[in-house]
C-alpha cells in the first residue's frame, strides 16, 4: 500500500468497515473478545433513539465534526495500527481494533438495521454504544504483497495450502465439445425478467415450459410460455390468475393439493409469499392462508423472499415452501408507532408446512440476519431428511448449511473450511460435483482483495464420510459479479455440469469429465443478452438424441453514452429478455 490512497483501496476501506455483525448492547463497555453469533445477530433496537427513530430529513450531512475528520483520516491512514498494539478478531476470524466516535444527533443514520452507521465521511459498522459515543471497529487491511506473504507463512505453519493464499486468477483447461443453438423463438426479447424461473410441463403435452414471475416494471400477472420441445414458445392465453400484489421475485412449481395438477408459488420483491392452484387448463386460484403477503403499501412486510424452493420437509408427504429472506428494505408506511424506517422483514430462513386444505403453517428455521437469493435443498448429511444451503448477501456469513434435526429444528453449521473468508455467495447449485458423496455444492462467490473484486466459482466437495474439502473452478480479478449458477447434464454423459452467468451478462460452461476434472467449454454460438445482467439459468433434457435445453432470463436498465447531438444507449438498452439454446455434443 503506498502512502497516496486509490479509489481502489478507498473502496475496500469501505467495505471492511460495512462487514455485518453487531457487536456489544447498548450502554455495554468495549469487549475485548468478539460475542458469539447469537449476539452478533441482535440489532441494537433497544436504543433511546431506535433506527427506525432516524429522520432523514433532520441529518446534516453537509458539515462533518473534527472527530469525523480524524476517524476518517485515521482509516485511510497507511498501515494504520491498534493505539495499544492489540488486534482482536471478529466471529468470521478477520482482525479490527476499537475507535471511539461522539455521538452527535442528526450527523449519523442508522443503517443495515442498526449494525451500521452512515455519516458524512462514510460508513462505519457499529460495536457498541451509549448516549455519548459509538464504538467503531476499524479493520486491518493490507496490500498484495503484504497479504500474500501473511497467507503463506500462516499456512506455512500449518503444513497446508488453502486457496486463500492463491491470488492469481484461477481458470480451468478450455475444450470446445459443444454446439449451442438458438431455441428461443416466441420468448420475450424485452422487459426486466428478474429473479427466477421454473422448467417444467403445465399443460401436460409431454413438452417443457417456461414459468416466472412478472417482469419487473412488467406486467401485472405471472407469466407461462409453452413449448413444443422444437424452439418455439406462446405464452399461455388461457392462463388466469385470481387478483394478488403480484410482482417480480422467484417461483416454484409443485403439485400442491395433490389433484394431479401442478401449481404454482411465488416469492414476490417486498410483499411476500403466494400460492396458486391450477386445474391443468390455465385457471390459477389463491391457496395461501397462513402465508406473509402484504396486500397494500399501508401494511408492513412481515416476510418476503426472491429465493424460494419446494421440499417435503416434515415426510407427509404434501410439498412444502422453503424461503431465504431477501434482506432489509424501506418500510414506504408507518409502523405501530407511527414511524417510518427500515423493515428487518425479508431477513432469515423460514420454511411453511403444507396443511393440504389451503392453509401454511410457518416454521422459523433462522430468523437471524442472513439474506440473499440463492438457496439449494437436499440431504446434505445422508440422514434421510431435506437440508438447506444458503447463499448470502451478508458479507462473511458462514454458516450457509442448515442441518435437519429429529425434532424438525435446524443446525446452522459451516461446510468445514471451504469457503472464502468475507465473501457474499450469489448462487448456488448442488449435485454430484465429484466429490464422491452426490451431495456437494458450488457457489458463486465475490469478495474484495485489496481494492480489488474477485468473482469466481467454488466447488464445495463432501466426500463419502461427510467431510468438506473445496475446489476452485474458476475466479478472476475486476471482473463483473456472477448472479446466477444451474447444474445439468449438457453434454449427455450422465454426469452434471455447471453454468454461471453474470452481472453483464456473461455466460460460463463447465464441463464434468469422466475421471473427476472439468474443463471450461469455450465454443461459440452461446451470447448473453447486451449487458444484461442474467439473474437465472437452467438445465434439461429435451429428450433421447435431442440434446439439452438451456435457459437464461436477463434485466437491467439502459444507459446514455455520450453528447451533444450523438447520444447512444448503453448497458441494458432492451431492459431484458429470455433466451435459450439447444445443446447437443459436436
Amino acid at each position: 500500500m503506498t502512502s497516496k490512497l486509490v479509489p481502489g483501496q478507498r473502496l475496500l476501506l469501505l467495505v471492511l468497515v460495512l462487514s455485518v455483525a453487531v457487536g456489544c448492547a447498548a450502554n455495554q463497555p468495549p469487549r475485548q473478545t468478539p460475542a458469539p453469533a447469537a449476539t452478533l445477530a441482535a440489532a441494537p433496537a433497544a436504543s433511546p433513539t431506535a433506527p427506525s427513530a432516524e429522520p432523514e430529513t433532520d441529518l446534516t450531512f453537509d458539515t462533518s465534526t473534527p472527530e469525523e475528520r480524524e476517524l476518517t483520516e485515521q482509516v485511510r491512514r497507511e498501515g494504520v495500527q491498534p493505539p495499544d498494539g492489540v488486534w482482536l478478531r471478529d466471529e468470521e476470524g478477520a482482525e479490527y481494533f476499537l475507535t471511539e466516535l461522539p455521538r452527535h444527533e442528526g450527523h449519523y443514520l442508522w443503517e443495515d438495521d442498526g449494525r451500521s452507521i452512515r455519516i458524512r465521511e462514510g460508513v462505519f459498522r457499529v460495536d457498541s454504544y451509549d448516549e455519548n459515543v459509538f464504538r467503531l471497529r476499524i479493520y486491518r487491511t493490507e496490500s498484495i504483497e503484504q497479504m500474500m506473504a501473511r497467507m503463506a507463512a500462516e499456512e506455512a505453519a500449518a503444513g497446508s495450502v488453502s486457496r486463500a493464499a492463491v491470488l492469481n486468477e484461477f481458470d480451468t483447461p478450455e475444450s470446445s465439445r459443444l454446439r449451442f443453438e438458438s431455441f428461443d423463438k416466441g420468448l420475450p426479447g424485452s422487459g426486466q425478467w428478474r429473479n427466477g424461473f421454473v422448467l417444467a410441463d403445465m399443460n401436460g403435452d409431454g413438452h417443457l415450459d417456461i414459468v416466472h414471475g412478472p417482469a419487473r416494471k412488467g406486467g401485472p400477472e405471472p407469466a407461462i410460455w409453452l413449448g413444443d420441445g422444437q424452439g418455439h414458445w406462446r405464452r399461455w392465453a388461457a392462463a388466469r390468475f385470481e387478483p394478488a400484489p403480484y410482482d417480480y421475485g422467484d417461483v416454484a412449481v409443485a403439485d400442491f393439493n395433490g389433484d394431479g395438477h401442478l401449481d404454482l408459488a411465488l416469492g414476490i420483491h417486498l410483499r411476500g409469499l403466494i400460492v396458486l392452484v391450477g386445474d391443468g387448463a390455465g385457471s390459477f386460484r389463491r391457496w395461501d392462508e397462513g402465508l406473509p403477503l402484504r396486500m397494500s403499501s399501508a401494511e408492513v412486510t412481515e416476510f418476503s423472499s426472491r429465493a424460494i424452493a419446494v421440499t417435503d420437509w416434515n415426510g407427509d408427504g404434501r410439498p412444502d415452501l422453503v424461503a431465504l429472506g431477501e434482506g432489509g428494505s424501506l418500510a414506504l408506511s408507518p409502523d405501530a408507532s407511527g414511524r417510518r424506517g427500515v423493515s428487518a422483514g425479508g431477513r432469515g430462513l423460514r420454511v411453511y408446512l403444507n396443511g393440504g386444505d389451503g392453509s401454511w403453517q410457518p416454521v422459523a428455521i433462522d430468523d437471524g440476519a442472513g439474506f440473499g437469493s440463492g438457496l439449494a435443498l437436499a440431504d446434505f448429511d445422508g440422514d434421510g431428511r431435506p437440508d438447506i444451503f444458503t447463499g448470502t448477501s451478508r458479507r462473511g456469513s458462514r454458516h450457509l448449511l442448515h442441518l435437519q434435526r429429529d425434532d424438525g429444528t435446524v443446525a446452522p453449521v459451516t461446510p468445514g473450511d471451504t469457503l472464502r473468508r468475507q465473501a457474499t455467495v450469489a448462487a448456488v447449485a448442488n449435485g454430484d460435483l465429484g466429490g464422491g458423496s452426490g451431495r456437494d455444492v458450488a457457489v458463486a462467490f465475490a469478495r474484495v482483495e485489496s481494492g480489488h473484486r474477485r468473482t469466481g466459482v467454488d466447488l464445495l466437495l463432501q466426500d463419502t464420510e461427510g467431510s468438506w474439502s473445496s475446489r476452485p473452478l474458476w475466479n478472476a480479478l475486476d471482473t463483473p459479479p456472477l448472479r446466477a449458477l444451474g447444474a445439468g447434464d449438457l453434454d449427455g454423459d450422465g454426469r452434471l455440469d455447471l453454468v454461471a452467468a453474470g452481472d453483464e451478462g456473461q455466460i460460463l460452461v463447465f464441463l464434468q469429465g469422466e475421471d473427476g476434472t472439468w474443463t471450461r467449454e469455450v465454443s461459440p454460438g452461446l451470447t448473453g443478452h447486451e449487458k444484461c445482467a442474467a439473474f437465472a439459468v437452467a438445465i434439461a433434457d429435451l429428450g433421447p438424441g435431442e440434446g439439452a435445453l438451456l435457459v437464461a432470463s436477463f434485466a437491467g436498465e439502459p444507459g446514455v453514452r455520450g453528447g451533444g447531438p450523438v447520444v447512444t444507449l448503453s448497458g441494458c438498452p432492451s431492459s431484458g429478455a429470455i433466451k435459450a439454446w439447444r445443446v447437443k455434443a459436436k
